[in-house]
């Protein structure tokens, strides 16, 4: 297969994915490790890059879901607040961002 047929092949791909509504593109400049991170986990779970950051974002999600009903006993407010972060106004702390493995946390399920 040639450059060009290559090339083509994914700009179709591309094109029928973001005309059909199945993806969106992100362009992003990442640090070098973390690049080398993403390629490692990738090839290590033997799945794309694409699905290993959207299976972190998807566990990230998930943490702040359970962050707002630990912190919360009421209902109303658990829901209130997570409202709050599906309509894009939940602030947290910035510092409070962590993605550490506690008794809470599942392993991530990276199946394709």
């Amino acid at each position: 297969m040639t450059v060009n047929n290559t090339a083509q092949r994914q700009r179709t791909y591309r094109d029928r994915h973001l005309r059909e509504g199945l993806a969106k593109r992100l362009n992003i400049i990442i640090e070098p490790d973390s690049k080398w991170t993403l390629e490692l986990l990738a090839k290590c779970y033997g799945v794309t890059q694409r699905t290993i950051i959207e299976k972190l974002l998807l566990q990230t999600e998930i943490e702040v879901i359970r962050r707002i009903r630990r912190e919360q006993a009421d209902d109303g407010i658990v829901k209130s607040r997570v409202s709050d972060y599906y309509g894009g106004r939940l602030r947290l702390k910035s510092e409070l961002f962590t993605l550490s493995l506690n008794s809470e946390s599942q392993p991530i399920s990276v199946t394709a």
